[in-house]
């Protein structure tokens, strides 16, 4: 009778435990939704903003390589032509990701057990990993709009496939938030390309925004992202109990295999983002003409 008692007791426990995992997924969907309509909101806002005060005003086209895109030199209604989307992404990026990394640094009370590191809910987590995901559908949609080639896309689907299933499942949230924070690069990488469009890269501000790129990218990328996969490591292999034997394996396995993907792409990108920053600093100051 107590060993059936028991299976009960479990049984009911695991139905509960379903039944707050699926109020979780719909908590979440609901919270995606929400973010994405507002983050179209607001694109939309500051486009029609921009617009009524003459921010786009000597706007300077982006040079791209290769085959031009379908709406390279068309007008879309309500979104402007194609360097009109792509600045209000910017800006709408901006914003989203300060916003992203400060839920994700709330949450990173969660280091102080194994239990809770892998484990542990936080609200703010979950707040940040539906705008995360919003973010990501949002830059997707413009992506397609556009006519962005494939390898854009794959940052942001990866993005996707990490922390949906991490925020819905309540598994390794702090060390997804952790990994999280390289968002920050996108407030000073998104600030230049704006100021690049709008001809300002002699303005200190656009030197200021380069060398916080450089700051960030090298302290968020190359050293506090392979640090955060190195404590998971260690987490799993040291307490594999608390770890990879009450979380699913082939979600932590691809969380792994992303990890080290940015952080390769990373390392990648971060001999053009210095070469970038040195060329702007040893760059002679244009001369003016002289006054007759």
């Amino acid at each position: 009778w107590s060993s059936g008692a028991g299976l009960r007791g479990a049984w009911r426990a695991m139905r509960t435990q379903e039944s707050a995992l699926g109020d979780l997924q719909a908590a979440f969907l609901s919270s995606l939704g929400t973010n994405l309509l507002l983050m179209w909101a607001g694109h939309l806002g500051l486009h029609q903003l921009s617009m009524r005060n003459g921010a786009y005003a000597g706007m300077q086209p982006e040079k791209r390589k290769g085959k031009q895109d379908v709406f390279s030199d068309k007008y879309i209604p309500l979104l402007g032509n194609r360097e009109h989307i792509l600045t209000m992404q910017d800006a709408v990026v901006v914003i989203v990701a300060a916003i992203i990394c400060g839920l994700y640094i709330c949450c990173l009370n969660l280091y102080e057990n194994v239990g809770d590191r892998w484990k542990g809910y936080s609200s703010y987590f979950q707040l940040g990993a539906s705008l995360h995901c919003a973010l990501s559908l949002y830059e997707l949609m413009i992506y397609a709009l556009l006519g962005k080639q494939w390898e854009f896309y794959l940052h942001h689907i990866a993005v996707l496939f990490v922390y949906w299933p991490g925020a819905t499942r309540v598994e390794v949230c702090f060390f997804l938030a952790w990994a999280g924070l390289v968002e920050i690069t996108n407030v000073p990488l998104s600030s230049l390309t704006i100021l690049g469009r709008l001809k300002m890269k002699e303005s200190p501000l656009y030197l200021f925004c380069g060398v916080s790129l450089y700051v960030t990218y090298v302290i968020s990328r190359m050293i506090s992202l392979p640090l955060t996969l190195l404590w998971l490591l260690v987490d799993l292999f040291t307490q594999p109990g608390e770890t990879w034997n009450v979380t699913s394996r082939p979600f932590i396995t691809y969380c792994i295999v992303s990890c080290l993907g940015i952080f390769a792409l990373s390392a990648m990108w971060f001999s053009k983002i210095h070469n970038g920053l040195m060329k702007h600093l040893n760059a002679k100051p244009k001369k003016t003409e002289k006054q007759s």
